[in-house]
């Protein structure tokens, strides 16, 4: 009946910590061994730990697990009697118990949210361009429209632990895309205004986890968008974000998996 613990709870509040009792066993009984040095290593993973620990009178003994190097992969902890006596050791390698500890599943929500003075956009097509680019990274994708909850967007892309909760919908990670069309004009020339209008559109993308932490970031450079009407030049902006997006999440992949697989 014994259970995995979570690596990225390994040596924090309410973590699990490696346990266990040595008994000696005689006839139809058993009695607990105690002062047995019990020796705890990773056979799976690395990190710091509390090597050595002495059984204590009931013959139990944990460690304190100080960090998991690589909290996004799977940690296995052996313990086992290790004793030393005349300048010799002897571990009893053949009586252990192992302790795994896994990573949170690669489950992102993408919440994407495209806005501008004209407001927010029904159809954020940002999501589904930057879902097929991130699958790469090893997560598990699920969208979601961020003007569906703008109010909460604005909160948790600030970092508000409720409104992330509440928009991560118990995923292990979120994925938040900003983009946002600013600065709309009408190009006017000696005083004659045209038919054409501008407007600078920005992209930020953030992937954190559900306590709130931070593990990849991309903001980029405004570019610009243009068209016949207010309206196409938010839209061309959109655009042009999108695709500068792209290639930039292309290039940050191999950051993205390194970032997961640590803390």
């Amino acid at each position: 009946a014994q259970v995995a613990g979570s690596t990225r709870k390994a040596g924090k509040e309410g973590g699990m910590a490696p346990s266990v009792y040595l008994f000696e066993s005689f006839g139809a009984g058993k009695s607990p061994v105690a002062d047995a040095p019990i020796y705890f290593e990773f056979v799976k993973n690395t990190g710091s730990l509390v090597q050595v620990v002495a059984t204590d009178a009931y013959g139990k003994a944990n460690t304190t697990i100080a960090k998991i190097d690589e909290p996004g992969k799977e940690a296995v902890i052996r313990a086992y009697p290790l004793f030393r006596a005349r300048g010799k050791t002897y571990a009893f390698r053949s009586v252990f118990r192992d302790f795994a500890y896994l990573p949170p599943a690669n489950v992102a929500r993408v919440v994407a949210l495209e806005r501008s003075e004209l407001g927010a956009s029904d159809n954020p097509q940002v999501v589904d361009s930057a879902i097929a680019t991130l699958k790469p990274a090893g997560l598990q994708l699920a969208p979601y429209n961020g003007k569906l909850a703008p109010d909460t967007f604005r909160l948790a892309f600030g970092g508000d632990a409720a409104a992330l909760a509440s928009l991560g919908a118990d995923a292990p990670y979120t994925a938040f895309i900003l983009v946002e069309a600013s600065d709309l004009r009408q190009m006017e020339l000696n005083g004659k205004k045209y038919n054409i209008f501008t407007s600078a559109a920005t992209a930020t993308f953030r992937l954190v986890r559900s306590d709130g932490t931070v593990v990849f970031a991309l903001s980029l450079d405004p570019v610009k968008g243009q068209g016949g009407t207010r309206e196409a030049a938010v839209s061309d902006g959109f655009r042009r974000a999108r695709e500068a997006l792209t290639p930039a999440l292309q290039n940050s992949l191999q950051a993205i998996r390194d970032a997961l697989a640590k803390e």
